[in-house]
This record gives C-alpha cells, structure tokens and sequence, in this order.
C-alpha cells in the first residue's frame, strides 16, 4: 500500500460514517445550479463563444438565464487554465468528454470495490475496514456513486481534503492524479513517459481556491469547499492584532483541526491596562516589550478549540 492510500485509508476508516452522512448534502450543494455568469467572475461573451463550441458540461435551456453549479463553474475555470496555455478548443473538447465520463456502478464491481479496500488494509486494520464496507453506510454512499470523472475528482478534494491534479497534453489526453501518490506513479512506465514529455499540470484545489475568492467564503462554506473549521481559521486571521495562528491537529488518521492559538499584537497605553490583560489571560501566554522601564507592547496567545 502506499503512502497516499495508506492516509486516504486513515481518513475513511476514522471518518468513514460521518462521509457517509456528509455525502448525500455535499453531493446535493455541488450540483444544484446556483451561479451566474458574474459570480464565477467571467465574460459572458467568451462563455456565449464556449458553449457555442460545445464546451458546456450540460445544455442550458436558451429561454432562460445561465446558471452554473460547482462543477460546472470547477470546468469553467480550467478551460480558462487551459486557454492560458494555448491549449486549443479542439483538444478542450476532448478533455471535456473525458471528464463526463461516467463508471457504471453494478453488484460485480461493487463486490470488486468492496475487495479493493480491504486488499489496501494492513492485517491490523483490516477488521475495522471490513465492519466499514460491510455498513449500511458504505452501502448507502456505494449506491449514490453517479458520479462522472470531474465529479469524482471535485468530491474527493472536499471530502478527504486530497491535492489533485491533471496532467494534460497537447492532444487532450488527460490523467488525473493525487500529489500523495506521484512517488508510487513514477513507478509506472506510463507515468514516467507522461511525466518525461510535455504537458500541463492543472491544480483542482487551486481552481477552488480561486471560486472561494469569486464566490466569497460564506457561500463557499455553504457547497463545503470551506469546512466550518476552515472557516473559523479564517475568520481569526481577519481579527484586528492577529499576526499567526498556529493549528493543532488530531493524530487519529482524519487529520481533523481541533485547535487553533492566536497570536495578537496591541499597544499597551499603561500598568493597569496591563493588569487587565494579565487578569483575562494567563500571564504566561503574554510577552511583553517596554522602553524607558514602561511597558508599551505585548503579544498574547488566545486558543480556541474547534467544532
């Protein structure tokens, strides 16, 4: 096993029934059709000239206004990507095909999925892996699976928080693949012939990284691009006086933030302002600076644990 489905394999084992829960909603919120044009921050002459040449995931209905959900807005942003890097229509069409594909989920390849998780555990996990698969749960989320390739890649990144990327080349040939397993791929002849010729590398997470900028960070915490962790993380950066905020996480495969420590800065105008802020904080969570035997600065550290 290696290292990257090792941890992928932590994360389903210590989160596995709450990702079942979380699964119908999240899969709900990316593909409910919610965007215009603007608020994924593009041109609609140039969305107008895309859907024209077929780009689109899906057809919209002319009668009415364009809505995009998440993934389409996802598509939107690398077909800009790949214009950057003159990556020609033609070839973004093949990409798109490739990325709607859709594997067919039956009972021979359920049972086949089902063995490849347990073929991936250790002896030690594989008991705990087997109760997984064998849930109602697993059953649950196996069932749901309609996804097509671009889906798949969009919920893995939310889900269990995974780098991916795709690797392209000038025909539109396209392979996807997790930062966590590109020592495992150069391995593979196939990788390393990709890897050793030219190509593009688009960045999933940083495609949403740049709809979390479009959309703002409440709607991005709304489809789940934000956990509500994620959003507490940046709403302590944002306080006035905040200069790092240190995050503790969990050491129980999930990787889960538990919590946070703010450091802040502030003048202090005085000894008694001083002694209420050594009141209210331990005094040990406060350095202080003075001049002229006055003390005219301090820096704190307030933690705070996580939902």
């Amino acid at each position: 096993m290696t290292n990257g489905q090792d941890k992928d394999l932590e994360k389903l084992l210590a989160s596995g029934k709450q990702l079942a829960t979380k699964y119908p909603d999240i899969f709900k919120e990316i593909n409910e059709p919610r965007y215009s044009i603007g608020d994924i921050g593009l041109n609609s002459r140039i969305l107008n000239y895309w859907e024209k040449k077929g780009l689109f995931l899906k057809e919209h209905d002319p009668r009415k206004r364009k809505k995009f959900d998440l993934v389409d807005s996802v598509w939107m942003k690398m077909i800009q990507k790949l214009r950057q890097f003159d990556i020609s229509l033609v070839a973004i069409n093949n990409i798109k095909n490739l990325l709607v594909s859709r594997p067919e989920i039956n009972e021979s390849n359920k049972d086949a999925i089902e063995k490849v998780v347990l073929d991936l555990c250790s002896e030690d996990d594989r008991d705990a892996a087997r109760l997984f698969v064998q849930s109602k749960e697993f059953s649950t989320m196996m069932e749901k699976i309609e996804l097509n390739l671009l889906q798949v890649v969009v919920m893995d990144v939310i889900l269990l928080r995974n780098q991916y990327s795709f690797l392209i080349n000038a025909e539109g040939e396209l392979m996807p693949f997790k930062i966590n397993e590109l020592e495992f791929l150069m391995q593979q002849e196939e990788w390393r012939k990709l890897f050793s010729n030219s190509h593009v590398s688009i960045s999933v997470n940083e495609l949403l990284e740049g709809l979390v900028d479009e959309l703002g960070e409440v709607e991005a915490s709304n489809v789940k691009i934000l956990s509500e962790d994620e959003m507490q993380v940046l709403s302590a950066l944002k306080e006035d006086g905040v200069k790092t905020v240190e995050i503790n996480i969990s050491q129980d495969g999930s990787r889960k933030a538990e919590k946070i420590i703010l450091t802040k800065s502030e003048a202090i105008d005085g000894s008694k302002r001083m002694s209420e802020l050594m009141l209210r904080n331990k005094y040990e969570d406060i350095t202080v600076k003075s001049e002229n035997g006055k003390i005219v600065y301090c820096e704190r550290k307030e933690k705070r644990k996580l939902n």
